[in-house]
């Protein structure tokens, strides 16, 4: 009986026991499991987050390269369009490019003498008058932003911070800071140097890694926007590194070539600068702009330009005659002279022959129409423009007619524009000339070395001349 009874309790013990261990088992399992599942949703999260933000990097960055692909062309088209001449500018003369100024005659226009013009003249900041590099860097800075493609792209919304009049001023403000920091490295000149210029294309470094954490933080961001998470991620619109913009202007192998010409022309100014007309050596006017009048001048002395004619030793470019009398004495015949022979300086010195392997670059033109006189027109001579200055000086005094003078014209200035013409379309963007099939780049040489005129001469320690019968002859 007692045996009966303890065998009973054991085996419900038993059961018990193992019941609880089934439980025991169960929980563990279940616990178990809903850590798998909790992990798992938790790593499908991580895994779906780290998908989604780089995927939103990637937008982002998509995004950047097409807004750096908008600055970089519109940098190229802009800077076409400041370098180059377009037809109205030609039809109304507009000025070259004044980056070659003889005030010495011991200028050098090398290569480097060429780099250095291009910084200080043509990318100057600030300008009184006419287009300015800082004008083209606003229109670069406008056209980024304006030109930048905003919108919808599957669940991702695409767009930037700020694209007001601030945001392009801050754009362009930061892009001429970064530029000026940048100093004698900003240039990077492709196939060109002191021996020779075939290429002359050129880059703009843009150094905007040397703008400050607060400065960068300033431009306009790209913000990108998941439309189902709404998470987002921002981004400057330009990247944090030295951009580096290739132009395809063979701008400074126009630089080379005009400033061969202005060598050239350094070497005919002697000649030009002995030039005289009027009255100069004594109370007969010269006829030659080297020598005295050979003969007498058989009319009163001239208190005006009126009756003042002087005939030439010689007609040149259809210029026969000048006026002796007044203020301007000289005037026509020193600019046909002054025409004709710096011309011809040039034509011999080779200097509108372009070194080339082809036609696709060259000197417009070969025909020299000048403004004033019409009559002026020099065959060969490849400027588009020539401007001989002159000024005349109190030489002698009219006996008789008070403070009236006679004078003596001489060259003072000469500026000369030169076009050169491309065509080839591998050194061009769109083209600004004969409807985007060209382009022409306009540069301009002064000679301001000549002897100025006295202008606070003693008129005290003139001469008198008198008119006599038919002439004018010393008092």
């Amino acid at each position: 009986m007692n045996k009966k009874k303890n065998t009973f309790f054991s085996s419900r013990g038993f059961n018990m026991f193992s019941a609880i261990v089934a439980m025991i088992l169960i929980m563990t399992g279940t616990v178990l499991v809903n850590m798998l599942i909790t992990t798992e949703e938790k790593t499908s999260r991580q895994i779906y987050s780290t998908i989604n933000n780089y995927q939103l990097a990637d937008v982002a960055s998509v995004a950047r390269a097409d807004a750096l692909q908008t600055f970089n062309y519109n940098f190229r088209e802009k800077l076409e369009d400041y370098l180059t001449f377009n037809q109205t500018e030609m039809t109304n003369g507009e000025r070259g490019f004044g980056l070659f100024t003889i005030r010495t005659g011991d200028e050098e226009f090398g290569f480097e003498e060429a780099k250095q013009s291009f910084e200080q003249s043509i990318l100057l900041v600030d300008a009184t008058e006419g287009a300015t590099f800082a004008s083209a860097i606003q229109y670069v800075a406008d056209r980024t932003i304006d030109q930048f493609s905003s919108g919808t792209y599957g669940k991702f919304n695409v767009y930037l911070s700020d694209n007001g009049p601030e945001a392009k001023k801050k754009l362009k403000d930061l892009l001429l800071v970064s530029i000026e920091r940048k100093g004698e490295n900003f240039l990077e000149v492709v196939g060109c140097g002191e021996a020779a210029c075939p290429v002359g294309t050129f880059y703009f470094n843009i150094p905007l890694d040397q703008l400050t954490d607060q400065e960068y933080e300033q431009l306009p961001r790209i913000i990108v926007k998941d439309l189902v998470t709404q998470e987002e991620i921002k981004m400057g619109i330009l990247p944090r590194t030295g951009v580096k913009v290739y132009i395809p202007l063979r701008f400074f192998k126009a630089l080379i070539e005009a400033g061969e010409i202005a060598k050239n022309v350094i070497n005919g100014h002697d000649e030009l600068e002995e030039y005289r007309l009027g009255f100069c050596d004594s109370c007969n006017p010269r006829n030659n702009p080297t020598s005295p009048m050979g003969g007498s001048w058989t009319k009163d002395c001239p208190p005006s330009e009126t009756g003042s004619d002087v005939i030439l030793s010689k007609t040149v470019l259809g210029v026969n005659t000048y006026l002796a009398g007044g203020p301007k004495a000289g005037a026509n015949g020193l600019k046909a002279f002054g025409t004709e022979t710096l011309c011809n300086t040039l034509i011999s010195s080779s200097s509108f022959e372009v070194d080339s392997s082809d036609d696709s670059f060259k000197v417009k033109d070969s025909l020299l129409v000048p403004v004033d006189p019409i009559e002026l027109q020099k065959d060969g001579c490849g400027l588009n423009k020539l401007i001989i200055g002159t000024a005349s000086e109190k030489e002698f005094i009219i006996k008789d007619m008070g403070a009236v003078y006679l004078y003596c014209g001489k060259i003072i200035t000469a500026d000369m524009d030169v076009v050169f013409e491309e065509i080839n379309p591998k050194y061009m963007v769109k083209g600004t000339y004969n409807s985007g099939m060209s382009n022409l780049y306009k540069l301009r040489i002064q000679d301001i070395s000549y002897t100025q005129v006295n202008s606070q001469k003693d008129v005290s320690t003139l001469d008198y001349c008198a008119s006599g019968i038919n002439e004018c002859e010393a008092a």
